[in-house]
């Protein structure tokens, strides 16, 4: 892993590229964490099914906030199946809690 420098505020100094295990291990440290961490794999897994290439974390998320309200997730649409996308269970996205 990359060495990960925050400003004095707590944000990453620049941008990152994470593996999964990279951000697991340098952003899941609580149980809050962890749980944000869960659903979004569990989306990003829905995302990359339907050709997704791209997604990125941002917000109080990659910071050194302890406990985050959230993680703020970014999509990049541009690889995705868009009939597929009609069909899937993202269609809809009642079921996830948005802000």
């Amino acid at each position: 892993m990359s060495i990960i420098k925050f400003t004095v505020k707590g944000n990453l100094e620049n941008n990152h590229l994470f593996t999964t295990k990279e951000l697991i291990e340098k952003f899941g440290y609580n149980n809050q964490r962890k749980s944000y961490l869960k659903n979004f794999f569990e989306l990003a897994l829905l995302f990359k099914n339907l050709g997704c290439k791209e997604l990125y974390v941002v917000g109080s998320f990659i910071t050194t906030k302890e406990l985050p309200n959230d993680i703020d997730v970014c999509i990049n649409f541009s690889g995705i199946d868009k009939k597929k996308l009609a069909k899937s269970e993202l269609a809809s996205l009642d079921k996830y809690e948005l802000a």
